[in-house]
């Protein structure tokens, strides 16, 4: 056994208590900084009592950029923004990393992009380029859609989305059909159904219309113009539709079939309410 002089083991006890304070005081500190970042985390402190501490030349730009961001609902901004006011309170890098949970390479290229200006650009929204703003691909959907379905072989008049979405995948244009919906809307097209119209081959049809439109005219709140019409005579008989039957049964409907007699309807239509008053059978 080795026996140290008493002046030695004196300094060496010194040192190594001095060493043993110094590490409990850094554990001390470290403690109340991660009790301070925690508490920022939470947003126990509103921005005006953190810019307090931000260097002077900072703090303009914490108050514009970084404050908005420590407020964001979105967690990935948000946690920028705490990157960046934790770097600027003076946390050390390493500590910063691992309280937010990123690299010490995110952290240190985080800041950097702060100090070289770049303030907006950390908490601009990320945007993937949008396929529906693609100037190709909306020439060829619109060159497409203004050919005749039958000059791809398929044997309509008019397009149906499910047919234009597989040409064009056919010719290699990849765009769903969400997408071109989108484009079709931002291009002022919108679906609508169509509406039938009255038309008449009576050469006096005009002249005939004036004369009712203007009897209705002249009606008053106590009088009634009906207008009189009928359908039929339809045979009663078993006709085709739906029908709730077992499984496996396949219903029918003779061809030909006795009348069991026939039907006349006749109905008259109010017209200054345009209401059928009376439907008779």
């Amino acid at each position: 056994m080795n026996n140290f002089p008493s002046s030695d083991f004196s300094k060496l006890l010194d040192r190594v208590m001095s060493l043993a304070r110094e590490n409990s005081e850094m554990r001390e500190k470290e403690r109340s900084v991660l009790l301070l970042m925690a508490h920022i985390a939470q947003g126990h402190y509103t921005p005006d009592q953190l810019v307090e501490h931000v260097p002077k030349h900072r703090r303009k730009i914490f108050l514009k950029s970084i404050a908005p961001g420590l407020a964001n609902r979105s967690r990935y901004y948000r946690n920028r923004a705490l990157v960046l006011t934790f770097s600027l309170l003076g946390v050390n890098e390493g500590l910063n990393a691992e309280f937010i949970g990123y690299s010490r390479w995110a952290v240190r290229r985080f800041a950097r992009r702060f100090s070289n200006g770049d303030h907006e650009g950390l908490f601009e929204p990320r945007r993937k380029p949008r396929k529906y703003d693609d100037k190709k691909l909306r020439d060829q959907l619109f060159k497409t859609l203004h050919e005749p379905p039958s000059a791809y072989g398929i044997n309509r008049t008019t397009w149906k989305i499910d047919l234009l979405h597989s040409v064009l995948k056919a010719k290699g244009t990849l765009i769903n059909k969400n997408a071109m919906g989108q484009i079709f809307r931002e291009e002022g097209y919108s679906r609508c159904s169509t509406r039938e119209i009255l038309t008449s081959n009576d050469p006096k049809y005009r002249e005939k219309l004036i004369k009712i439109t203007r009897t209705l005219r002249r009606l008053g709140p106590m009088n009634r113009f009906f207008s009189i019409d009928e359908y039929g005579p339809v045979s009663v008989r078993e006709r085709g539709g739906r029908c709730l039957v077992k499984r496996g049964t396949k219903p029918t409907v003779p061809q030909y079939q006795d009348s069991k007699g026939f039907l006349i309807v006749t109905a008259a239509l109010e017209l200054s309410s345009n209401q059928i008053t009376h439907f008779l059978l």
